[in-house]
């Protein structure tokens, strides 16, 4: 078991955030909250949607959005020693 100590949640959102692939999770998240809003205006101007359907579905996007930005961030944090960061190996993908 590796006992080393880890990289900081900081390091390991500044390697996350040097990654396109980062950065396109974030927007797939985005744009797919964005038309998922935009349908469900579009439900509630043609008739009533239910209060909890919407807040569910809000609470849905806002969850996707966090994920999105948190989870690949704290893996790499949690995984990667500070020894293995110095050699350039992130792990936690």
């Amino acid at each position: 078991m590796d006992t080393s100590p880890h990289i900081s949640l900081g390091q390991a959102f500044a390697h996350c955030a040097s990654t396109g692939s980062y950065w396109l999770w974030i927007a797939i998240a985005c744009v797919a909250s964005v038309i998922t809003i935009v349908l469900l205006t579009r439900a509630n101007n043609k008739s009533e949607v239910n209060g909890m359907v919407k807040m569910v579905i809000y609470f849905a996007i806002a969850a996707a959005i966090l994920c999105s930005i948190f989870v690949r961030p704290t893996s790499v944090c949690q995984n990667t020693s500070v020894d293995a960061a110095a050699r350039g190996n992130y792990l936690g993908y």
